[in-house]
């Protein structure tokens, strides 16, 4: 029972610290609503910047919101006893390492279905509201699916690893299970760029302008251009700002390309630093 509380008492605090440091940077938001930063003054109007405003309060609100959600029905499932009957349920098909890994994935199908609302409204009532939307339903069932099957190919071997080092490696099982996170992580890290990124988004050479030029000067890289205003125009969508990301040898520059359709974007309204690589591949991304 204590065990349960210090759970209790983790979990609020959690909860708490994440809502206070929303609602802080709500507030900085607001007090700084009609003041355009001075670095941005020549490339933004001052309707647009309210406009972002906006956008940007609405998203954190309806963030906070659907926080707490999964966080009511969190509690919801864990005193009600439904994790221990799921478990029962489950354990009535599958047995040893395979109950784990299902239990694992009832659980998360579970939590997803309760997200996917909340999914919805934002892509396609708050995007749309702002102008940014640009995924259709199609779009959005076919990312869908494809995250599901990239989950399960990845996620069910995972699992499996980890419950067996839970067996097998006694007392010290969570430092292997550690290792083998940390060492998955890496992994999805380096080869995200060329092998999971193209999976859902269309890359192109950045054409010739200002702006790669710029960036070619500081990372001594080709660069690649993501599709991602097939989705949504929002100029703060992943992969906004630009992520490099090293590969071994190699090292990529993503940008989302509503930050370059002109290919010549002011260089003083995109500061940015970079380390130079010395790279053996200049073409990492290719039409598809």
């Amino acid at each position: 029972m204590t065990l349960f509380w210090i759970f209790v008492a983790f979990f609020c605090l959690h909860e708490g610290w994440e809502t206070f440091l929303e609602i802080l940077n709500q507030r900085y938001i607001k007090k700084n609503q009609d003041n355009i930063p001075e670095l941005f003054q020549s490339t933004i109007t001052l309707p647009n910047y309210k406009k972002s405003i906006a956008y940007s309060l609405e998203k954190s609100r309806f963030g906070l919101m659907s926080s707490w959600t999964g966080s009511v029905f969190l509690w919801i499932f864990l005193l009600s006893g439904d994790f221990g009957v799921l478990d029962e349920r489950l354990a009535m098909h599958f047995s040893g390492l395979s109950l784990s890994v299902a239990y694992c994935l009832a659980v998360t199908f579970i939590f997803t279905l309760i997200k996917m609302p909340f999914s919805i409204y934002s892509q396609f009532v708050i995007e749309e509201k702002y102008g940014f939307n640009r995924t259709t339903a199609a779009i959005f069932i076919i990312d869908l699916l494809k995250s599901l099957v990239l989950s399960l190919a990845l996620g069910v071997p995972l699992l499996y690893l980890v419950f067996w080092l839970y067996q097998v490696a006694g007392s010290s099982w969570w430092i292997w299970a550690f290792a083998t996170l940390f060492g998955f992580q890496f992994v999805i890290a380096a080869v995200y760029p060329t092998l999971l990124a193209p999976i859902f988004n269309k890359f192109t050479p950045l054409g010739e302008g200002t702006l790669k030029e710029k960036i070619e000067s500081l990372a001594q890289k080709s660069v690649s251009k993501c599709q991602g205003f097939l989705r949504s125009t929002d100029p703060n969508a992943p992969p906004t700002q630009m992520l490099i990301l090293p590969a071994w040898e190699k090292c990529a520059a993503l940008f989302f390309s509503t930050l370059s359709l002109n290919n010549s974007l002011n260089p003083k309204s995109f500061p940015c630093s970079a380390t130079k690589w010395d790279t053996t591949n200049s073409n990492m991304f290719k039409n598809k």
